[in-house]
């Protein structure tokens, strides 16, 4: 067949569009729009730009488009847990790549994250963090070394992959922030008793609890508060951002929501719900359930979807307006008096929108004839049932009905499935005031007691908390590989570590506050919270792009067979103890040592170095403690009667005595407290204007700074120990406890007036004359100092003999002093090298050799047992460690 030379142009162009538009169906059909079209990164922007001090934060923003995820919390998984459906999530990664290297597998990484951007509003006490505008994404870096940093964005989910352009900054020698500069926390490399910075600075503030008080419940408190600790050297602190502590606006993944709506009454339900929406949990309001918010001249929208059956009601408000919601049968609220603006039953969407002029606005949706806590009449229970989800409250934010994103905190009861933004806006603040002065944060991630994660059953299902022979047990919440609620968990993991490991103020992370360590009673041989705990450090330290500490707590004692444990103590970098004291009565997990503090932190001691001896060789750290008249809570009543702070001071100073161990991790440290205020209780006299525990930290913090008792050298001396530790007192009434320096005779030490307690504050003064062995010859400052000032009171200048002993006069002491001695010039003739196993003058491979091939073995008269506790451990390689050239 010939072709007409006549082709009519237009006629062929409609077959191609013909043909072309079928072949574009036919691939729709076969191909989902999501997979012809990948996603892509827009706007990609530095939000701190410039050159970039080390240690200092370095972030980006940017959007994602064209894609087809439908939860921005959780990562991309096509096969995840049973019970979750594949591929809804998506995975935004960062990588880093440090100056000189080349090859992108050696890329530091880390996690991005959706992030909601706010704003400040209000003023005074009455200001918050309120979310604005469109959510974006954002990555957080933090480089440790200087020069130029390359970066790259990735992003994998079901609709494909894309990744970025590659990006740089540069980084440079940090000056600017003090605290900052001194880098990340770790465990010391000279002696792995202690923790240090970066910069090899030692991190010696004892552990203080911050769930006394409220501290950080609003934005207000929280910037007071975190500025105080630092201003005052209170630097290592331990809360629960997870609601369940005391810092419940905190509280970004987990857990219940009633944290949020006035408690009490307000409960999460898993009877009554909404399941044709996709939700798992109902929430039940009571009367105050209810958030109030700073607000401006606006429009305001609050709403949610929620259901109501029988004679209960739902008050739905907005500022000053109300709407009333009945069921179809409901009788009592007219008899009472009141409309009902709705009056139907089942599940359905409610809106009430407002044009507010107030400074704040209450949102919420009130219980009524729920509970007796309601004024009358609405403080009769009546029967039926009010359930609720979806709670959101906008703001107009042009004027012309472009509604902002949700205003409240955790307004949803499945928790599981977000992250909250207000709340995770106060944990960046806190951060962010917190590397400015210099507090570190000991976290939970999780609360083992979450109440929808305990729900999940190992199929995937979603049913009742288990139980165990003594009630509810959290079974669910530690739960395994492959199981719903483990995903869960590791998702907010990522969204944690992408969000926040970035920050120096992150000291450490635990899975839980007291894990319980019993065998899985559903038969799977795991103890439950060990593989959880070890878990989630490998998950941490394998997404962290810097490494964070973890450890995990345990009710009471000390769990060797997890700390210590030969194949997984890799991944927990110090240990964890809670240890309480009570007047009446003890068991193993609590102390009878409750009349004298710095007793019960001797006792502390003595029970670490026990578990040292035993091979543990890492930081240890007392997570809680405090003195109550029985049981752990509450704090003992008369604590607060002794205007000295008697408690407080002498568990601080007795520290002196401590190689890198904290032995406080006071829960009651009455640093938020008033006796003035309407929470004081009966006969309060501490704290006041000349004794507070910020006080106390603050002249312990004077008294410690730069002193490098981390290098390796020291040893702990004491009238208390034995032979070459051991410090000589001629009025049993007098204790002494301090440290010493092997390397250059450098000593600090406290001595106290055993009688002056806080049960005995007003004792007689005490003399004794103490003799200490065993320091290196030469010329020595002698300061004393006053330790309720903080200050140097007296210096002179001591000549050591060959002997190596010195004699200290005390004289009439009243309460207790501290002293240093701080080396002039050393005479090389005559060095004490007490890692000399070999005693041939010198420290060097032969004695660890001797050490070694000594390892295990029990005797005093050892002379590999260089510090006179019986056994040949590693405390005894650590002294050769710190004593290696000595005599050279």
């Amino acid at each position: 067949m010939k072709l007409s030379v006549n082709y009519n142009y237009n006629q062929a162009r409609s077959k191609i569009f013909i043909i072309l538009f079928s072949c574009f169906s036919i691939a729709s059909f076969f191909f989902p729009a999501s997979v012809l079209a990948a996603p892509s990164l827009t706007n990609l922007k530095a939000e701190t730009p410039g050159k970039i001090e080390k240690f200092n934060k370095f972030e980006i923003s940017f959007n994602l488009e064209n894609t087809d995820f439908t939860n921005p919390y959780f990562p991309y998984d096509p096969h995840p847990a049973a019970g979750i459906e594949p591929g809804i999530g998506v995975s935004v990664d960062a990588l880093f790549l440090p100056p000189g290297e080349v090859n992108w597998q050696n890329a530091k990484k880390t996690p991005c994250f959706y992030y909601q951007p706010v704003r400040e509003v209000g003023s005074g006490s009455n200001i918050s963090l309120l979310p604005e505008g469109p959510a974006d994404w954002r990555c957080r870096f933090s480089p440790e070394e200087e020069g130029s940093w390359k970066y790259q964005v990735k992003v994998t989910e079901a609709a494909g992959s894309a990744q970025s352009a590659i990006g740089s900054f540069e980084t440079i020698a940090c000056t600017s922030q003090e605290h900052l500069c001194k880098g990340y926390l770790k465990v010391s490399q000279a002696d792995s008793r202690f923790f240090e910075f970066s910069n090899g600075e030692p991190f010696v503030s004892p552990l203080l609890n911050m769930e006394e008080g409220n501290p950080f419940n609003d934005l207000s408190d929280l910037r007071q508060n975190i500025a105080k600790l630092g201003n005052n050297g209170a630097r290592f602190i331990r809360w629960f951002p997870t609601g369940e502590g005391a810092n419940f606006m905190i509280a970004p993944y987990g857990d219940w929501i009633r944290i949020a709506w006035g408690f009490s009454e307000g409960r999460e339900r898993f009877d009554i719900v909404d399941t044709a929406s996709g939700k798992k949990v109902s929430f039940r309001p009571y009367y105050y359930s209810t958030q109030q918010i700073p607000a401006e001249r606006s429009q305001y929208r609050f709403s949610f979807r929620g259901r109501v059956e029988g004679q209960k009601v739902m008050r739905l408000q907005l500022g000053n307006s109300y709407l009333d919601i009945c069921s179809e049968t409901n009788t009592i609220h007219k008899a009472n008096g009141f409309q009902c603006a709705y009056q139907q039953s089942g599940w359905h969407d409610y809106s009430l929108t407002i044009n507010n002029s107030n400074s704040s606005l209450t949102a919420g949706v009130r219980g009524l004839y729920v509970s007796a806590e309601a004024p009358s009449p609405f403080n009769a229970s009546a029967e039926g049932s009010i359930r609720l989800h979806s709670m959101v409250l906008q703001r107009d934010e042009t004027g012309r009905g472009d509604w902002g994103p949700n205003l409240l905190t955790r307004g949803d009861p499945d928790t599981h499935l977000y992250v909250d933004q207000p709340s995770a806006a106060r944990l960046d603040e806190a951060l962010k005031l917190s590397e400015r002065y210099g507090v570190y944060h000991k976290l939970t991630v999780f609360e083992k007691n979450d109440r929808v994660l305990n729900h999940f059953q190992p199929d995937g299902s979603f049913g009742d908390s288990y139980r165990c022979d003594w009630g509810e047990c959290p079974v669910n919440f530690y739960s395994a590989d492959g199981q719903a609620a483990r995903w869960y968990e590791d998702a907010y993991a990522r969204y944690f570590i992408g969000r926040w490991s970035y920050s120096p103020s992150i000291h450490s992370l635990e899975l839980c506050n007291e894990s319980g360590w019993y065998e899985d009673p559903r038969g799977s041989g795991r103890i439950l919270s060990f593989d959880s705990a070890w878990h989630l450090a490998g998950l941490v330290h394998d997404l962290s792009p810097r490494h964070v500490m973890m450890t995990n707590s345990f009710w009471g004692y000390w769990i060797g067979d997890f700390f210590n444990n030969p194949e997984k103590k890799y991944l927990i970098d110090y240990s964890d103890q809670h240890l309480y004291s009570q007047q009446n009565g003890s068991s193993g997990a609590i102390s009878n040592i409750w009349q004298d503090s710095a007793a019960y932190v001797r006792e502390c001691f003595n029970l670490f170095r026990g578990y040292r001896n035993s091979g543990y060789l890492k930081p240890i750290i007392k997570g809680e403690g405090g003195v109550a008249a029985s049981g752990t809570d509450p704090q003992h009543p008369e604590v607060q009667k002794e205007p000295q702070g008697l408690w407080y001071h002498k568990k601080l100073w007795a520290h002196i005595g401590i190689l890198g161990s904290s032995c406080d991790g006071e829960w009651y440290p009455r640093m938020f407290k008033d006796c003035s205020s309407w929470d004081a209780e009966a006969g309060c006299q501490y704290p006041n204007t000349q004794a507070n525990t910020f006080k106390m930290f603050q002249a312990y913090e004077t008294f410690m700074k730069g002193e490098p008792v981390n290098n390796g050298s020291f040893t702990e001396i004491g009238t208390d120990l034995e032979n070459g530790q051991q410090i000589n007192t001629s009025n049993s009434n007098i204790r002494a406890w301090g440290v010493k320096s092997n390397r250059d005779g450098r000593m600090l030490l406290w001595i106290d007036n055993r009688n002056h307690t806080w049960t005995n504050p007003q004792s007689s003064p005490v003399s004794s004359t103490l003799t200490i062995s065993g320091l290196l010859s030469g010329e020595y400052d002698l300061e004393w100092w006053n330790t309720r000032t903080g200050q140097k009171t007296n210096q002179e200048t001591k000549s050591i003999s060959n002997s190596g002993q010195i004699s200290l006069a005390i004289n009439n002491l009243e309460a207790d002093l501290a002293i240093k001695l701080i080396p002039k010039a050393i005479f090389p003739t005559n060095p004490v090298c007490r890692g000399d196993v070999d005693n041939n003058g010198q420290v060097n491979a032969d004695d660890f050799y001797q050490i070694i091939s000594s390892w295990g073995r029990e005797g005093v008269d050892l002379k590999e047992n260089l510090n006179d506790d019986g056994k040949v451990n590693g405390f005894d390689l650590i002294i050769a460690i710190g004593d290696w050239g000595c005599g050279s």
